[in-house]
């Protein structure tokens, strides 16, 4: 029993700390949010330089056309913008659909046999020879002024990468709703990360890269399907800067069934947990800062978390029935149903006030969010499924990629 309470202290103490931390990092970076970029607008230099974006394919047949048209689209001189997309060994109707793209002269094609995005990504930058490279899953598209907001960025010379804004397009299901307030707060929590320079995922959906990155830390890798998360993970290791682009607009397509979400979220799950594995070594190190000192070690607390969370719920559930059961066999139907309440039964320990302020400062977090995504403050369907329902399923997941890495099991891209 005492291991179980001190277990459930330390997860909720940690748990009120990054919180804590992650507001007190709004706070003081706030102004950036408020001075809202126009995204229409050139680099203060005037210099746009030249980019390539990437289009990994497999089998988009249905969604590529979309993606190619939002890139067409872009607000940026076409003289200086190169499509590319790289048919991972597709056997469906892809190349089809890319075709009047190449005939327009918008895109360039490549096929190849089917090796996995990572060699589909790196076809696509031996071909570039721009001064930025970016990439864009063939299950997204951008906003028009998605790439200015990211060039803007990269005025800092530090900088050697941007992340985008993802948001969920068009969500229907009870699913996808609770994916859309997951994206919201994502956005938010990213461009904090990237204030502190602790992002440990460059997303596959319109991160920008400057060209020479790729000379220093070398190409994508297979990285247990999380190739992103492990090329931010390296960038880290040899101490470049990640920055966000909190106006770079994206839009993406998201699991519509639970099934399906698992299914992604697993091979998310188990690629970082593999990941941060075999970059341990950036861990608690004074020379790689926040990464190691907050974010990576936070992401992992909360897979703990969650595994040890989903064990004290099924615990309490089990114990409640035993003891109502035995309860009711002891004093009868009739008295049990009988109710009445009284504020001596309110727990006030310690404990439990830390649980109070946990939900109270992660509401603050979550209205926060809502306000610098959506515009202003107002809540929808989508928040309350996800204050009610994220909890419970996130545990689905994270113990199947635990259960897989115990057993040596790896992670399957579909």
């Amino acid at each position: 029993m005492d291991f179980i309470i001190g277990a459930l202290s330390f997860f909720i103490f940690t748990s009120l700390y990054f919180q804590v931390f992650l507001l007190i990092t709004y706070l003081e970076n706030k102004n950036s949010f408020f001075r809202k970029q126009c995204q229409n607008k050139k680099p203060a230099s005037g210099f746009l330089p030249s980019v390539t974006i990437i289009v990994p394919c497999w089998n988009e047949e249905k969604t590529v056309t979309k993606t190619l048209r939002s890139l067409s689209a872009l607000n940026y001189p076409k003289e200086k913008l190169f499509i590319f997309v790289v048919d991972d060994g597709s056997i469906d109707g892809t190349k089809n659909a890319v075709k009047p793209f190449v005939e327009n002269g918008l895109v360039k094609y490549f096929y190849k046999e089917n090796g996995g995005k990572h060699t589909a990504l790196n076809l696509g930058i031996n071909n570039a020879k721009t001064d930025l490279v970016g990439c864009l899953d063939a299950d997204s598209f951008v906003s028009e002024n998605a790439l200015l907001a990211a060039v803007k960025e990269l005025e800092n010379p530090e900088i050697m990468t941007v992340t985008p804004a993802i948001k969920v397009h068009d969500p229907k299901t009870v699913i996808q709703r609770i994916q859309e307030t997951e994206y919201t707060i994502g956005i938010i929590f990213r461009k904090l990360l990237a204030s502190i320079n602790a992002q440990y995922v460059a997303p596959g959906p319109f991160s920008i890269y400057r060209r020479s990155v790729f000379n220093i830390v070398g190409k994508f890798k297979h990285a247990h399907n999380t190739e992103d998360m492990e090329m931010a993970m390296r960038m880290q290791g040899f101490r470049l800067k990640l920055g966000n682009a909190f106006n770079a607009e994206v839009y993406t397509n998201t699991p519509a069934t639970l099934r399906k979400l698992i299914r992604q979220r697993l091979r998310w799950t188990y690629g970082f947990i593999k990941n941060a594995i075999d970059y341990k070594f950036l861990l608690f190190k004074k020379g790689y800062g926040n990464i190691g000192f907050f974010s990576l070690p936070a992401a992992l607390i909360s897979i703990a978390a969650a595994l040890y969370f989903a064990f004290y719920f099924a615990r309490g559930v089990i114990l409640f029935v035993y003891e109502k059961i035995t309860y009711l066999s002891t004093v009868g139907l009739n008295h049990a149903l009988k109710f009445k309440f009284s504020w001596f039964f309110i727990n006030t320990e310690m404990i439990t006030l830390l649980i109070y302020l946990s939900a109270a400062v992660f509401l603050i977090l979550l209205t926060i969010s809502i306000y610098h995504v959506r515009g202003r403050i107002f809540f929808k369907k989508s928040d309350v499924y996800f204050v009610l329902l994220y909890g419970l399923i996130a545990p689905l997941w994270m113990i199947r990629a635990v259960a897989q890495l115990i057993l040596r099991q790896p992670s399957k891209w579909r």
